[in-house]
């Protein structure tokens, strides 16, 4: 509702909109080890496996963690693990301080170049941009049009062309009296989730990119983004 020009952008795109992702636990921290660990973050840290980043990291793709409220998930994903942060670049804090209007055009800009800068360059990119909507659904309108003008530029430059790009939420809305209507049980239990694929991913896999709308019609989790994103390493690691 609140990103309806982002949504047709991406769909333009080849973006396809998953009816079904469903989330893992009540916050940010167990969706996101989900998706980072393929575990849920009850189990201790030796049973889980390492993190999706550093499986990239590994590989010596350039690997970015951004997040706009302090400490947020990236602190808590290493507390759990007792490592060192496996990311090459972060700067949590700094996007309170930049300057611009408003706080959502300094993180889109910093996504913006870094797609551009390392479009040659293989490399992960986690941002978290929570701060508008952690406690304002509506206040996602902020970064419509913005993020269109992102796309379409990225876009026009070729800079998604070998991306996977996700445009996601980690849980749905649950704040105040919303969650106790009927629409707001549904969307507390589902949040958003839209796959840019490769430029050319459907000419060059067509069973891949097949499997993936289908799937876009079932119920799915982060841990199920967890092992696409496992499988798109595994794709590298085979053809380099």
């Amino acid at each position: 509702r609140s990103l309806p020009r982002s949504v047709k952008q991406a769909e333009a795109m080849g973006g396809i909109v998953f009816s079904g992702l469903h989330k893992v636990g009540l916050n940010s921290k167990p969706n996101m080890m989900a998706m980072a660990s393929g575990s849920s973050n009850d189990e201790r840290s030796t049973t889980m496996q390492p993190l999706i980043q550093g499986l990239y990291h590994n590989l010596g793709w350039k690997t970015v963690y951004f997040e706009d409220m302090l400490h947020w998930v990236g602190h808590a994903l290493r507390s759990e693990r007792m490592a060192p942060y496996p990311w090459d670049m972060t700067y949590h804090d700094a996007w309170h301080y930049l300057g611009g209007s408003h706080n959502h055009q300094s993180q889109l800009l910093t996504i913006w170049d870094l797609l551009l800068a390392y479009k040659d360059v293989p490399s992960y990119i986690h941002t978290h941009l929570s701060e508008y909507i952690h406690d304002s659904l509506n206040m996602g309108k902020n970064y419509d049009a913005d993020l269109v003008a992102m796309l379409t530029d990225l876009s026009a430059r070729e800079a998604l062309d070998d991306t996977f790009f996700f445009l996601m939420g980690d849980h749905g809305y649950r704040q105040g009296g919303f969650p106790a209507t009927k629409q707001g049980v549904i969307e507390n239990n589902m949040p958003g989730l839209i796959i840019i694929p490769p430029a050319n991913f459907a000419k060059d896999h067509p069973d891949l990119h097949a499997n993936l709308k289908a799937n876009a019609e079932m119920l799915t989790s982060m841990f199920d983004i967890h092992h696409m994103l496992r499988q798109v390493v595994n794709s590298f690691v085979s053809h380099p």
